[in-house]
């Protein structure tokens, strides 16, 4: 089976930097899971390998191709600190990405700018991406205000930010893995709302009222997922995948 699952209706399209979600979702400025998904790595003896943030808004429509050549043009300006790749406008979906290397951090930004055609019109929009590799540089009060100062000059304060993070696990042989997953979202304070179930993978989307945010499923609330899978060709490692309000990558 397909190793991307998200367990949502829609479809999220995390190749081309836009999703389409068939979803409520309430847009705050805060980023209030990040504390408890840090916390819960620390007491549950995980290792972080990588945590990642997201943020993606429309930002309006444009002309023509020359005008969003322009406007990558403009933001190359502004954002002069990013390494700027040749934009791509050899398909319907025209795209930008713009790069920024933090060496002492060991952290990475992407910002991803889009133009496509939907209901006659150019589509402009904009995904940000920031990746690192420890939780200290996540819970940094640089990080959060290098984050928070992007959304503004981005026009992406008002929008949801995806967090996730990912980490390894020395797996309990004795114990099924639905049971570790099921473990982790009660020490989430959350609720199961679904439940996919394999040999060596299970992925459980849950809700708890602990954060403002949401996405709607079925008229359900779910604002968080924690998928395990299971490697036995690395002695039972596990990589425990969690995101909030949904896991934005393949797990």
């Amino acid at each position: 089976m397909a190793s991307l699952r998200i367990l949502l209706v829609g479809l999220i399209i995390i190749g081309t930097g836009y999703f389409h979600i068939h979803a409520e979702l309430l847009a705050q400025e805060t980023m209030d899971a990040l504390p408890a998904l840090v916390k819960l790595t620390e007491s549950e003896g995980l290792d972080v390998q990588e945590w990642q943030l997201l943020a993606r808004d429309v930002q309006g429509v444009i002309k023509n191709k020359a005008s969003f050549l322009q406007h990558v043009h403009n933001m190359s300006v502004k954002l002069s600190e990013f390494d700027f790749d040749e934009p791509d406008t050899s398909t319907s979906e025209w795209q930008a990405r713009a790069v920024l290397h933090h060496p002492t951090t060991k952290m990475v930004e992407t910002i991803h700018i889009y133009a496509y055609p939907s209901n006659g019109e150019l589509v402009l929009s904009y995904t940000y991406v920031i990746k690192g590799q420890s939780a200290t540089s996540l819970e940094s009060v640089e990080t959060q205000q290098l984050v928070a100062d992007r959304r503004n000059v981005l026009n992406l304060k008002k929008t949801k930010v995806f967090s996730q993070i990912q980490s390894s696990y020395t797996l309990d042989e004795s114990k099924p893995l639905n049971e570790t997953a099921s473990h982790l979202v009660s020490a989430l304070g959350a609720v199961e709302i679904e439940e996919l179930n394999e040999e060596t993978f299970v992925s459980i989307s849950a809700y708890t009222d602990e954060w403002e945010d949401y996405i709607l499923t079925d008229d359900k609330k779910m604002n968080v997922q924690v998928a395990i899978r299971q490697d036995i060709r690395m002695g039972y490692g596990t990589t425990v995948t969690i995101g909030t309000p949904i896991i934005t990558t393949e797990y």
